[in-house]
């Protein structure tokens, strides 16, 4: 009799150590889409080209400030004795450019913002300037102050780098990029993910459950995770039965609609009915190993069918999203042309004990704050009954607590990992 929970795939790593993930995870293909997006919809994507300025900034002369317009050569023998009274002749606001040149012995009302009118070389502010009411101004002292107008270019000169590529765009970049009217900009798209829940068990939520039936919680939790970190999801929430040609015919689903990646969840530790593995590899797809030493999430498997990459995880939403968070994300973060931060292990003394031996490696979520003493201190939500995905709610990190560890007491030293930030 075939061994339905053994991969047929001959040579398949089995029970790979956790340092050997993304060794396996780095093999797969990493293929990056571009798309153009209107600015407006560009916040938090990520650049997939540098973009250039295509007008300088600002395009025309402009006043830095509210005051008057006027030539230098009029003004220059100007003093407290001998004012110099010149005749205002315009007005220009911003938007309204009003006279485009400035004859000798004039002067241009400016605002803030307004174009200059040519020939015109200071901008005199309003406070040093008597206006006589009669259609004229006075100057009584020598302007040795600076011109008050911004050249063309003076801010951003056209051609100038305004964005590199691969950077992730904030508020900042939108309002820089749309002061030199960039209307759109190529992006890394986001990643098309297909979601696979098995199961027979799984019933969708709103519907009544029966006898042996649980809700298709890994659905909606996975489904969250994948759209907080800006992917596109394909798929419905519902299961598909525990039956090798309803696993493969679902995977060739989502192949034909074009996704860059497939998650499947279920089926996948050592069970009769655990069918991913073997599904697969009667698919087509080249399973690089299957389960990993570690807890929760030691039902975990990787493979690949022509460029698509699949991530086989558990069927325990609290395991499934462990893998997610420690190997999968990382890989949707390089796939959206982000730069996947280094996950940095952090020292932290645990306020409580943890009482369980760990034989492999334990990825335990806990609750870290920096204390006045100068230290990280970690609880753990497991020690106050919050089980499964009630101990993520308020969870900001995970204890990585190694093999061959004895229960820990109070006081203990551990290494934690602070969560990622939330991409958009």
């Amino acid at each position: 009799m075939t061994d339905l929970r053994r991969p047929s795939q001959p040579n398949v790593p089995i029970l790979v150590q956790v340092e050997e993930v993304e060794r396996f995870i780095a093999r797969l293909p990493l293929r990056h889409r571009r798309e153009w997006v209107p600015l407006s919809e560009s916040l938090g994507r990520v650049t997939a080209r540098g973009v250039y300025a295509p007008t300088n900034v600002p395009p025309f002369r402009r006043a830095a400030m509210d005051g008057f317009a006027v030539r230098r050569a009029d003004i220059i023998d100007a003093s407290s004795e001998r004012p110099c009274r010149l005749r205002v002749w315009d007005e220009a606001w911003a938007g309204d450019p009003g006279d485009a040149t400035l004859r000798e012995g004039r002067a241009s009302r400016v605002a803030t913002g307004a174009m200059v009118p040519s020939g015109a070389e200071i901008v005199i502010p309003l406070e040093h300037v008597l206006d006589t009411d009669d259609g004229y101004i006075e100057i009584d002292r020598h302007w040795d102050g600076g011109s008050n107008i911004a050249e063309p270019g003076e801010e951003i000169a056209e051609g100038t780098l305004c964005v590199r590529m691969g950077e992730t765009l904030q508020p900042q970049h939108l309002g820089l990029l749309a002061s030199v009217g960039v209307a759109t900009v190529e992006l890394f798209a986001k990643p098309r993910v297909g979601l696979v829940n098995t199961g027979d068990e799984l019933v969708e939520v709103g519907k009544a459950l029966c006898r042996g039936d649980v809700y298709n919680s890994g659905y909606y939790a996975l489904a969250g995770a994948l759209r907080r970190d800006g992917a596109c999801v394909s798929g419905a929430p519902i299961s598909v039965p525990d039956e090798g040609a309803a696993i493969i015919d679902a995977v060739a689903g989502q192949c034909s609609q074009g996704v860059d990646v497939i998650l499947l969840t279920g089926g996948v530790s050592v069970g009769e009915r655990d069918l991913i593995p073997k599904s697969l590899f009667e698919f087509g797809a080249e399973l690089l190993f299957w389960r990993v030493r570690m807890r929760p999430g030691k039902a975990f498997a990787v493979a690949r069918y022509s460029h698509i990459p699949i991530f086989a995880l558990s069927g325990n939403p609290t395991a499934a999203l462990t893998c997610y968070e420690l190997f999968v994300r990382p890989y949707l973060t390089r796939l959206a042309g982000r730069t996947a931060p280094v996950r940095a292990t952090i020292q932290a003394v645990l306020t409580e004990p943890f009482g369980k031996a760990s034989e492999e490696w334990r990825f335990v979520r806990g609750r870290a704050s920096w204390v006045a003493s100068g230290e990280w201190r970690v609880s753990l939500p497991s020690s106050n009954g919050e089980v499964g995905l009630r101990g993520w709610i308020g969870s900001n990190c995970f204890v990585c607590i190694p093999p061959q560890t004895p229960p820990l007491p109070a006081g203990s030293e551990v290494n934690i990992v602070l969560d990622h930030p939330q991409f958009l």
